[in-house]
């Protein structure tokens, strides 16, 4: 399993839009992925084998 953290509150826009990008283009190498958030509101998409 891979994951792919986002931290919206630390990034500016151009570094988080850059971050989104890399983000769109690996979810799209994944079988199936899950979006989740955790207690300090970060963004993990959890790439699952298939």
């Amino acid at each position: 399993m891979i994951a792919y953290a986002a931290n919206t509150a630390l990034d500016d826009d151009e570094t988080l839009g850059k971050r989104i990008d890399n983000l769109i283009n690996s979810l799209f190498q994944c079988p199936s992925f899950q979006i989740r958030l955790d207690s300090l509101s970060n963004i993990f998409f959890l790439c699952l084998p298939l």
